[in-house]
């Protein structure tokens, strides 16, 4: 039900996806006066004393790393002199949040006045403006959302979870006068030529064969000029943002936009046939993941046949001692699914995507979806809690139960490594990168463009306790020292990589002659594998969390986070030839990623990936 009802509010949310095109502060200079021109100039002062510490805070850990790096200083004292540095990169971090605050403040005032301001001179116009009208509404959600994390803040003792906490703050602060903008530009015919910014900014994956720059755009929902407003909803919608309880970030929306009404058949059809595929609709599922199928199952095993039933009963922490006979040989499963009728493999790959295998057995007429032959309770418990699995639960069989394999595949499985394991998924070999970022917490994109203004795709990873942030591999140190002086990034320098693990510089220096040495008598093409192929799951333009994550993508490879335009991009790493990704691809079962190709740290597109390769 939960499941349902979230994708009820992205129904909500589509519904009102509009075209507006996204403001900047200049476009509505002209509808400002002097005297709160003269504010915005104060805050736009706060902002760029902040923005100087941003970036004098990125310095110092850059420093720091480099230190605790440095072979000629001994341990001890490299790591007070980068502790000391740490430090006062940390204080730099609060007194630009403090700043940010003071901006954000004041210009949220000064918006918030002129939108009242339009709305006394336009009583009981909103339909006409429906999605500007949402957009305002969201812009004071955030904006008082992000006032409780500050609140929050002001009462954590650790330094880094407060800095996290405010980055979120001035995230969310950002965004609401980002929103008050686009909304006024609205409300007073002002076009903007920024790019379109959709309802909720998290964009849905492009499809495979869209070019690997275009991110897939919700269509625009048609509504008649006059509507009345239905102010309960969007406030409930609202809270729901501000709660930030997303079910599904990779919903396809072109049957959703397409519809005249939601009564409640048409939608469950269509939230049956995007999680199940069509050949389910007909068959009317109740799966174990949700209560209706769970009370049902319940019942079908407390039937009067039950004790000459195969299984036992569920399960748990409370009732284990009491249920199973101290004497009966058991087997224990994770049960991942009970319907009416047999489920496709597309259904239950959606539901367990792991390496075990899955199986089936049909009692009193259900037919039920299970993995694994655990010995004991405990063990199944484990991979439960492991798997990932929502709402799975353990099931006591007698021995000697048959199980039959399930529809079409008799295990469904991840993709095997392509690559040598590593903390990142690093491209096999010796690769060189340039690294222009390091924080103790994650960036915000706002502090990331303060600090890198580069044009190469950046990709963060964690390491050392640290987020990294580094240019794509490349093969030869003579190109990585190219690279660094193009970035201008105040700081940056080269690391070295050997299958994924980080490598002391001296000695990838000593192996990677002989190599340019090679390259130099007889070109790159055959000699170097410079092409890094990524799959690209999703994009979004504030960081997504884990929850998220995990409804993009449940196998067993790590997910990579790029930062390009403006986005975060969520990639999985698909090895070093297109043969390798297409197979990965497949291999991954998830329909609209779609491959990007990356070639000594810049994106290419396939076409040219593929040219290389012939």
């Amino acid at each position: 039900m939960n499941r349902l009802i979230g994708f009820l509010f992205a129904c909500i949310s589509l519904l009102f996806t509009y075209n507006l095109q996204a403001q900047s502060e200049s476009d509505i200079g002209p509808l400002i006066d002097a005297a709160d021109l003269s504010k915005l100039g104060k805050a736009n002062d706060y902002k760029a004393e902040a923005d100087k510490l941003i970036e004098e805070a990125s310095r110092l850990n850059m420093e720091a790393l480099s230190i605790l790096a440095d072979p000629a200083l001994n341990e001890n004292s490299a790591t007070k002199k980068s502790a000391q540095l740490e430090s006062q990169a940390r204080k730099k971090q609060v007194q630009a949040s403090g700043l940010y605050e003071k901006c954000n403040e004041i210009k949220f005032t000064v918006y918030r006045k002129y939108i009242d301001k339009f709305w006394k001179a336009h009583p009981g116009q909103e339909a006409d403006f429906l999605n500007a009208k949402l957009l305002e509404e969201q812009a004071s959600d955030n904006y008082f959302q992000a006032i409780s994390y500050r609140i929050e803040a002001k009462k954590m003792d650790d330094e880094l979870t407060k800095i996290e906490k405010l980055n979120e703050a001035d995230d969310l602060e950002a965004q609401a006068i980002q929103k008050q903008v686009t909304a006024l530009g609205a409300y007073h015919h002002i076009t903007g030529t920024a790019e379109q910014v959709p309802l909720d900014e998290r964009e849905i994956p492009a499809v495979q064969e869209a070019p690997a720059e275009t991110i897939g755009n919700v269509p625009e929902a048609t509504l008649p000029s006059r509507l009345e407003l239905n102010q309960a909803e969007i406030d409930r919608y609202n809270r729901y943002q501000a709660e930030g309880q997303y079910i599904d970030t990779t919903l396809s929306t072109g049957q959703i936009a397409g519809l005249s009404a939601f009564e409640t058949d048409t939608v469950l059809r269509l939230w049956y046939d995007y999680i199940y595929g069509h050949e389910a609709l007909a068959t009317e599922p109740l799966l174990a993941t949700t209560p209706d199928s769970l009370k049902e199952g319940l019942q079908a095993r407390q039937a009067p046949d039950a004790g000459q039933s195969a299984e036992i009963g569920i399960i748990t922490d409370e009732n284990k001692d009491q249920l199973v006979p101290a004497d009966e040989n058991v087997i224990y499963r994770v049960q991942v699914a009970a319907n009416r009728s047999e489920l496709s493999q597309r259904a239950l790959s959606r539901m367990y995507y792991g390496n075990k295998q899955v199986e089936m057995i049909n009692e009193n007429g259900w037919y039920k979806y299970s993995v694994g032959d655990f010995d004991t309770y405990d063990e199944a418990s484990k991979f439960r809690k492991s798997s990932g699995i929502s709402n799975a639960y353990i099931v006591a069989y007698r021995k000697g139960t048959t199980f039959a394999p399930a529809v079409e595949a008799t295990e469904i499985k991840p993709p095997a490594p392509l690559l040598p394991e590593g903390t990142q998924r690093l491209p096999a070999g010796l690769i060189f990168r340039i690294q222009v970022a390091a924080s103790r917490v994650p960036l915000s994109m706002d502090q990331f463009k303060k600090i890198y203004r580069g044009t190469y795709p950046v990709e963060m990873i964690a390491e050392e306790g640290w987020y990294k942030y580094q240019l794509m591999g490349v093969r030869l140190y003579s190109d990585a020292l190219r690279l660094k002086q193009s970035v201008g990034s105040e700081g940056a320098f080269v690391v070295a990589y050997e299958d994924g693990v980080k490598v002391n510089m001296a000695g990838a220096l000593e192996k990677s002659r002989e190599l340019e040495r090679t390259v130099q008598s007889r070109g790159r093409k055959g000699i170097l594998e410079e092409t890094e192929y990524h799959l690209q799951l999703a994009a979004s333009r504030i960081p997504m969390k884990s929850d998220e994550l995990g409804n993009l993508y449940s196998g067993t490879e790590a997910i990579s986070i790029i930062l390009e335009d403006g986005w975060f991009k969520y990639h999985l790493k698909a090895g070093n030839s297109s043969e390798m990704a297409e197979q990965f691809k497949q291999a991954s079962r998830i329909d609209k990623a779609f491959i990007v190709p990356y070639r000594r740290a810049a994106k290419i597109t396939y076409f040219e990936a593929l040219q290389e390769t012939k």
